[in-house]
């Protein structure tokens, strides 16, 4: 089985090099930029190819371009290239369905997206964090390269619905992203009481790589900690009072969905509705 790939960015060039690395054949790269191309062949032990030689060399071809140009790039192929019957055409993305391979698949080829969960801020950072991370696929066809695929490399992954994929990216826009905005939000609060940068990623950084390990060992539930869990009105009550207009706003928001959690957790019904009315402000005594 020939793999190749078209877009040579922090995506391709990971997950081609763990192709590799698990043994799979990854043909070459096609880029726009010749000089991404050179670098993720060097990274996977493949070859530069043209985008001619890529879709016609490959048994398995993954567009790991940009989400805003997919669909672009793979009209573009089937216009001025051409797929193969029985072909698999794969995008990467986490936003996007299969279904913007519309050509590919006119043209017989299997069509199929295949998300890694994980963020790729960092390539040399990723190859690391790629061997734990979870995939999901969803797509028409055949789809036994795919399979096959999953299966050489080891990783755990779900099949999804296409309709479903919004709310699963928006799922790891809120586990990822959202999760860069709550460390900027803390660092904010404690700059305004003499912090720094640096002394806020400082204190920050043990105290959530902690928490992530908790959720990890223990689940969601049993990782809450804190005020919320214990019912301590008192202490959330203070921190409203010292918070910001849109602090409060953010810290309440956040504050309510915990509620959810520390009822299963079994915080008592009454402690539970006195926490609501405070975060949602009425105060202790509304």
């Amino acid at each position: 089985m020939n793999i190749g790939f078209i877009g040579a960015g922090k995506v391709g060039t990971v997950f081609g090099h763990y192709l590799k690395e698990n043994g799979l054949n990854v043909v070459g790269y096609y880029s726009r930029n010749p000089e991404s191309a050179q670098k993720a062949a060097e990274f996977s032990s493949a070859k530069v190819l043209s985008l001619e030689e890529v879709v016609e060399q490959s048994d398995i071809v993954f567009l790991t371009t940009p989400d805003s140009v997919i669909k672009k790039v793979c009209d573009d192929i089937g216009e001025n290239i051409g797929f193969s019957n029985n072909q698999t055409i794969v995008h990467m993305s986490g936003a996007l369905k299969s279904d913007i391979l519309s050509k590919a698949k006119a043209q017989g080829a299997n069509t199929f997206s295949l998300h890694p969960m994980q963020s790729f801020a960092d390539t040399k950072k990723s190859i690391d964090a790629i061997h734990n991370t979870f995939f999901t696929m969803e797509g028409t066809g055949d789809k036994s390269a795919i399979l096959e695929i999953l299966k050489k490399i080891g990783n755990k992954f779900k099949e999804i619905e296409p309709e479903h994929k919004p709310l699963y990216h928006a799922a790891a826009c809120v586990a990822s992203n959202y999760l860069v905005t709550l460390a900027k939000v803390s660092t904010n609060m404690l700059k305004t009481i003499g912090f720094n940068e640096q002394e806020g990623h400082d204190v920050l950084m043990p105290l959530m790589q902690g928490t992530m390990d908790n959720i990890d060992k223990l689940g969601v539930v049993d990782a809450l900690t804190g005020p919320i869990v214990r019912g301590d009105m008192v202490t959330i009550q203070n921190h409203l009072e010292n918070l910001n207009d849109d602090q409060k706003s953010f810290y309440s928001a956040l504050g309510l969905e915990t509620l959810d959690v520390a009822e299963k957790r079994g915080l008592r019904k009454e402690d539970i509705e006195a926490l609501k009315k405070i975060l949602e402000g009425s105060g202790l005594n509304g």
